[in-house]
């Protein structure tokens, strides 16, 4: 079953956190709008969206595993933004650490430079990962370690029609459906809204609460192996990879090292420069980091 969960901001007010996080094990909420001329709620600074005072605190004690996001203004610079957007979040209770994923900037406008400087900021400053958002895969992650994306109107993701720009590896969310666009046939809104919400599926790992709990620095981290991915292979709404019509059968979709440890012999005596099953490392090329690639076998 594929884990979702919404993501939210200050038009979607009164949400019962607790109803949510009954089919929900995640949500996202927006922390720094775009738009720094409104008034912000009383006692908080310029741009905090006025939904974010009380849904983080209220999204921790129903439970759920966390994120929090930038929503990028062209015309302030990068870095003021990150530091607004960190005063925020710590204004607002600050993050878990675990329990919190790592913090999103979502970038929708054309000043690239303001993204880059924003995540480069929240990484000096929070010395951890950052995820971008964003539907232009030209632009690339321009600094950040994860990717989210928005794809609608589809029932299935075929990784086929992820840009090549973006690795499979680096994808972490994929946003399904919004206020404006059709659902799927997965879950159409969170409980505890009557309204519309944005809704997301997790793409991290394999899909698994585990794997969420990995993100959320819940539990540790494993390297993860993928052989190349095909177009016509999809995801299926129940999180597992099955052809399509004009998929090669021949063609592995996809394995965890784990999986692989188990169907796979360890040698005996392992060579210099033979990596086993579990002992695959990761990427360290300039420009590119995260799981390192597993050759198809």
């Amino acid at each position: 079953m594929s884990i979702v969960g919404p993501d939210v901001s200050q038009y979607q007010p009164g949400i019962d956190w607790g109803r949510v996080a009954s089919m929900c094990p995640f949500a996202i909420a927006r922390a720094v709008r775009e738009s720094w001329s409104e008034a912000p709620p009383a006692g908080w600074p310029s741009g905090t969206d006025h939904g974010f005072p009380r849904n983080w605190p209220a999204m921790k004690a129903a439970g759920l595993i966390r994120g929090a996001y930038l929503f990028i203004n062209d015309s302030v610079a990068g870095e003021q933004q990150a530091d607004r957007f960190i005063q925020v979040v710590d204004q607002a209770g600050g993050w878990r650490s675990p329990g919190d994923v790592p913090p999103i900037v979502d970038f929708e406008r054309s000043n690239l430079a303001n993204c880059r400087d924003a995540i480069a900021r929240l990484k000096d400053r929070l010395g951890g990962k950052v995820i971008l958002y964003s539907g232009d895969p030209g632009i690339g992650r321009l600094g950040a370690d994860y990717i989210w994306i928005p794809h609608y109107g589809i029932a299935e993701f075929d990784w086929g029609d992820l840009p090549t720009a973006w690795d499979r590896s680096e994808l972490i969310l994929w946003q399904y459906k919004s206020q404006h666009n059709n659902a799927t046939s997965l879950m159409d809104n969170a409980p505890g809204y009557t309204g519309e919400m944005d809704m997301n599926v997790l793409m991290f790992g394999r899909g698994e609460i585990t794997d969420l709990r990995r993100l959320a620095g819940l539990e540790q981290e494993e390297d993860m192996g993928f052989v190349e991915f095909k177009k016509g292979w999809q995801l299926h709404r129940d999180g597992k990879p099955k052809p399509g019509p004009d998929a090669d059968p021949d063609l592995l979709f996809g394995w965890n090292v784990r999986d692989q440890a188990t169907t796979q012999p360890k040698p005996e005596a392992p060579t210099p420069h033979t990596h086993v099953a579990e002992d695959i490392p990761h990427v360290h090329d300039e420009g590119k980091t995260g799981p390192a690639i597993a050759e198809e076998v």
